[in-house]
C-alpha cells in the first residue's frame, strides 16, 4: 500500500462524514423527501470509506477499493453535494 492510496481513502472518508453531516442538517431544515435519500448515500458512502480505510490499514484484501473506483465515488459525492445545493 503506497502512502498517496492511503491519503486517498483517508480523503474520501473526511469527504463522506463531512456531507453527511451537512446532509442532516439540511434535512432536518427541509423535512422529509428527496434529501432523506442524499442523506442515506451519504451514509452509505462513509460506512463504505470507513470499510475500505480499515481494509487498507488492517491488509484485508476483501476490503481493498481500486483507485478508479474511488474517483468514481468522489465524482458521486460531488453530484450529491450538487443535489443537496439544489435542494
Amino acid at each position: 500500500m503506497e502512502p498517496w492510496e492511503l491519503a486517498l481513502r483517508t480523503v474520501l472518508l473526511g469527504l463522506s462524514l463531512i456531507m453527511t453531516i451537512v446532509a442532516f442538517q439540511a434535512r432536518r431544515r427541509s423535512g422529509r423527501g428527496r434529501m432523506t435519500w442524499v442523506l442515506l448515500s451519504f451514509v452509505a458512502f462513509t460506512v463504505l470509506s470507513a470499510a475500505a480505510l480499515l481494509g487498507e490499514m488492517l491488509g484485508d484484501p476483501s476490503w481493498q477499493l481500486s483507485n478508479n473506483l474511488l474517483v468514481i465515488l468522489l465524482l458521486i459525492i460531488g453530484a450529491n453535494y450538487l443535489a443537496l445545493l439544489r435542494g
